[in-house]
C-alpha cells in the first residue's frame, strides 16, 4: 500500500476537488451547449427541449446543476 507524503494536506484535497467540480462545469456545459439556442426567441425553448425529450440530457443538465451548487458550497466554505 502506498503511503501519502507528509506534505500532503487539506489544501490538496480543496484543490482537488475544485478541479474535478471544474472539469464537470467545462464537460457538461459544453455537452449542453450542443443543444442550446442563445437566440433571445429561442432560449427558453432551447432549455424546454433539453429537459423532457432524453433521459440523458436530463441528466447532464442536473449534472451541470449540482456542480455548480457544489462549487458555491466548496468556495463559501473555504
Amino acid at each position: 500500500m502506498k503511503e501519502f507524503p507528509g506534505s500532503s494536506g487539506w489544501r490538496q484535497v480543496f484543490g482537488s476537488v475544485a478541479a474535478f467540480l471544474f472539469l464537470v462545469q467545462a464537460f457538461t456545459g459544453i455537452l449542453l451547449a450542443f443543444n442550446y439556442a442563445p437566440h433571445p426567441g429561442d432560449a427558453y425553448n432551447s432549455l424546454r427541449y433539453i429537459a423532457p425529450n432524453s433521459p440523458a440530457d436530463a441528466s447532464i443538465r442536473g449534472l451541470h446543476h449540482w456542480g455548480a451548487s457544489m462549487i458555491i458550497v466548496w468556495w463559501s466554505s473555504t
